[in-house]
């Protein structure tokens, strides 16, 4: 009786600690965003841009064309961590290849051993303690490199926390273009992005390598650091923990693949945009009974979920806070809270919850 009784608050101990960890990994993620815009006098990118076509870069496959740095990999010199970011960058000559497919992680091509997989994927900070995973996946455990339209399993390393990214009239953050497409192009351009992080500027043409941040602090988050989310908790289905992309099924958005490359319809790992709801209604699948292109927040602490503010603060928000879409019709309403602290420029205060 004894054992029952202290049990509980064992777990609860337990996961006061995990939570802890979990709030200080954010933390330290913030701390490289504001090193990064002192070091480089801009925001770190959400992802190096989007090659317009194959004919950018002949011989490529789609996928490798579109999976570019994401915004997890460029802020790792500003997390301790200088040798895997140039590792990466040897890997895929200075970020000109994605960082899926064949340049970086099927083994036996460039150089690539599982002991460099494993080096690839050491970065703690970016996994929460409370999100039961047996083992890291290296690659999508679905075993597939991806078709011709960039379906299929996206390599490397995975992680538990999504940036803040958006546009105030849809869900879809599909504008992670080069700087010359337009807002004509793919129906939305950068223009349109008012979400925490946008692509990267390429100083030369249709060259990755000529990288540059295209927005800076005080610039463009003219809502005030401290009036923002950039960063929170995103929800992986149980069943999907360890998983790229379920290409046989309808859920195929939901896949746990890597944090590290990031494209237009390959976002999903490393980004959520604002007008996403929080994870609170599970049915008897364990999935979310609602949703929107199941892009959501969610996290495995009870209750709550954590965000990364721009000032570097971290807070813990009820999975009650309204947010994104309305439920069943799931049609955008930019108007809740997590709406208003999710769109960098829209001028409305908003008090944290």
């Amino acid at each position: 009786m004894l054992i029952a009784l202290l049990l509980p608050a064992v777990q609860a101990a337990r996961e006061a600690a995990r939570r802890m960890s979990c709030s200080n990994h954010l933390k330290q993620i913030g701390i490289a965003v504001h090193n990064f815009q002192d070091a480089r006098r801009g925001l770190p990118p959400a992802t190096l841009g989007q090659r317009q076509n194959l004919a950018d870069d002949p011989g490529a496959t789609w996928i490798e064309a579109s999976g570019r740095a994401s915004f997890f990999v460029l802020i790792l010199p500003y997390m301790e961590q200088q040798a895997l970011y140039d590792l990466i960058s040897e890997k895929t000559d200075r970020f000109f290849y994605g960082l899926n497919g064949t340049y970086l992680w099927n083994v036996g091509l460039n150089g690539m051993t599982e002991q460099v997989q494993n080096q690839l994927c050491s970065v703690s900070g970016f996994l929460c303690p409370s999100r039961s995973r047996s083992g890291r996946a290296l690659v999508g455990q679905d075993g597939v490199l991806g078709d011709a339209i960039g379906n299929g399993g996206l390599f490397g390393p995975q992680g538990d926390y999504a940036i803040v990214v958006g546009r105030h009239n849809g869900a879809w953050a599909d504008s992670f273009q080069v700087q010359a497409i337009t807002d004509a192009d793919w129906n939305v351009g950068v223009s349109s992005q008012v979400g925490a992080f946008r692509a990267a500027a390429w100083a030369t043409g249709n060259d990755p390598r000529s990288w540059q941040p295209r927005d800076s602090m005080t610039a463009y988050w003219s809502d005030g650091t401290s009036n923002q989310i950039i960063l929170g908790e995103k929800l992986v289905y149980t069943p999907y923990l360890g998983l790229c992309n379920d290409t046989s099924g309808p859920r195929q958005q939901v896949g746990d693949c890597s944090i590290f490359a990031a494209g237009v319809w390959n976002n999903i790992s490393m980004m959520r945009t604002f007008n996403s709801l929080i994870a609170r209604n599970i049915n008897a699948e364990g999935l979310e009974t609602y949703h929107e292109n199941h892009e959501q927040w969610g996290s495995s602490h009870p209750g709550v979920l954590h965000f990364l503010i721009g000032d570097g603060a971290v807070r813990a928000f009820s999975v009650t806070t309204p947010a994104g879409c309305l439920a069943g019709a799931c049609t955008i309403n930019p108007d809740t809270i997590i709406g208003k602290l999710g769109n960098v420029k829209d001028g409305n205060p908003v008090t944290m919850p």
